[in-house]
């Protein structure tokens, strides 16, 4: 049986959700199954947020680890600037609360984030697919 993972990211721009279809790719390739939120979350209709959230704790208990995209998040420039501050951290506030999920249930957790300086261990963090790729390729090997 393939281990699982839980795909963590915003889902508010087409662009990020593009972005996590490429990573949903990556991690079947190098043999894990996956859960995707954003596949039961169709662009633009709002869900009810007890369901996700209900959803989203289950299936995050059934993984094996979880792919964080920051991405969607701003912890660069944008954030830093001030601009739209407390509307920048709603918008991460499903994916910091999966993110800390996961934590507290000691999942392993790999990041992708395209933010080099980001602070987030190091050891598991990715900056482009193949990288991804790679780190996915190594665990599948060894395991964390």
């Amino acid at each position: 049986m393939r281990k699982r993972a839980f795909i963590c990211s915003s889902l508010r721009t087409l662009e990020i959700r593009e972005e996590n279809e490429k990573i949903a790719t990556v991690t079947n390739e190098t043999g894990f199954d996956l859960y995707l939120p954003q596949r039961g979350l169709p662009y633009g209709v709002v869900r009810d947020p007890k369901l996700i959230f209900e959803t989203n704790c289950r299936e995050i208990d059934k993984s094996y680890f979880m792919i964080v995209n920051t991405n969607g998040l701003l912890y660069s420039e944008e954030k830093i600037k001030g601009n739209s501050l407390s509307r920048n951290i709603m918008e991460g506030a499903g994916v910091e609360f999966e993110w800390g999920c996961g934590y507290g249930k000691r999942k392993p957790i790999v990041v992708y984030s395209k933010v080099s300086d980001a602070p987030f261990p190091r050891n598991f963090t990715t900056h482009t697919l193949e990288e991804l790729r790679q780190k996915l390729l190594e665990i599948a090997e060894k395991g964390f």
